[in-house]
């Protein structure tokens, strides 16, 4: 595929949604995941500011809190009362619709909302959270990748979006309720308008047009949970969600829509670290929502994600 990819030795499987599999499924879609994402929910302290990492597609982000006791938190409290000051402090919409790295979300005790840190201006900045992430939380492999990404500062934050954002309330109801079945139109404001939808749905929730605001996992809906993040389980998973695999040629044309009312759904997986989703939408072209950030229909190059 065209999609620039920052994770290596992904491997990429086809499938079609399977509506009428998914139609039994759809009444257990809202505990995909809830129960593990809130846990990343993490609730600061008195003083506490809770920090993201924001590098995943389909997992969930890792998340911890600094104390005001730890050894870093006055230089890092430093560092953003600057880069506020500089005007280089973003918000959560900002966020580059890219796989990989996509910077910290920092959330102060008592804000409203997370301040986004990404860009050649808080290189310094990104590197104290990066230090300040208890260990385990990601592997040595994708720490160096991170810590190169940031050394770049060739990731920067997406400037191109409305000043403003509507309340996470009213008729989104009335929104959520109308579900797409084939290759749908692209229609990326029904998952970028509001705050909620966009933060807590990922790239399986946007292939499987599906908005339950909790990460969807495959497996979950149908109560055989993904294990292990390998080709193997998540196709394995996926199929339990009521999709069905399709065993493409590598040298093989992508397929074209198949009839209504089902989709066509690209899985890629980095074993043991992520996993993505691409949906082939009307016109021929592919979108993707990588992660929290929003729905897009461009690569990482920004270009058209055509095969």
């Amino acid at each position: 595929m065209t999609q620039q990819m920052i994770f290596k030795d992904a491997s990429i499987s086809s499938f079609i949604s399977s509506s009428g599999e998914q139609r039994r499924r759809e009444r257990f879609l809202s505990r995909n995941f809830r129960l593990d994402h809130d846990r990343n929910r993490i609730t600061s302290m008195e003083g506490e500011y809770k920090v993201t990492l924001v590098v995943y597609s389909g997992v969930p982000d890792p998340v911890w809190s600094v104390h005001p006791r730890h050894g870093k938190f006055k230089e890092m409290k430093h560092l953003l009362d600057d880069a506020r000051t500089k005007g280089v402090a973003y918000r959560h919409q900002n966020l580059p619709a890219i796989l990989g790295y996509k910077g910290f979300l920092v959330y102060e005790p008592g804000a409203e909302h997370a301040e986004l840190m990404l860009g050649r201006e808080t290189t310094a900045l990104q590197k104290l959270l990066l230090s300040t992430m208890p260990e385990g939380l990601i592997n040595n492999d994708l720490h160096h990748r991170i810590q190169q990404a940031i050394d770049s500062g060739a990731i920067s934050p997406n400037l191109n979006v409305p000043s403003s954002h509507a309340p996470s309330t009213g008729d989104v109801k009335k929104d959520v309720d109308v579900i797409e079945h084939y290759a749908p139109k692209y229609n990326p404001e029904r998952w970028n308008k509001y705050d909620l939808i966009r933060t807590y749905n990922n790239c399986y929730n946007y292939a499987n047009q599906k908005i339950t605001n909790s990460f969807a996992q495959p497996g979950y809906a149908s109560g055989n949970p993904i294990t292990d993040i390998t080709p193997a389980e998540a196709t394995k998973a996926c199929e339990s969600d009521g999709l069905v695999k399709m065993d493409v040629d590598p040298s093989a044309p992508v397929p074209e829509a198949p009839p209504q009312p089902n989709c066509l759904i690209a899985l890629m997986v980095q074993e043991g670290v992520d996993f993505h989703c691409y949906r082939l939408d009307q016109g021929g072209l592919w979108s993707q929502k990588p992660g929290q950030t929003a729905v897009t229909n461009k690569d990482g190059k920004g270009n058209k994600i055509t095969d």
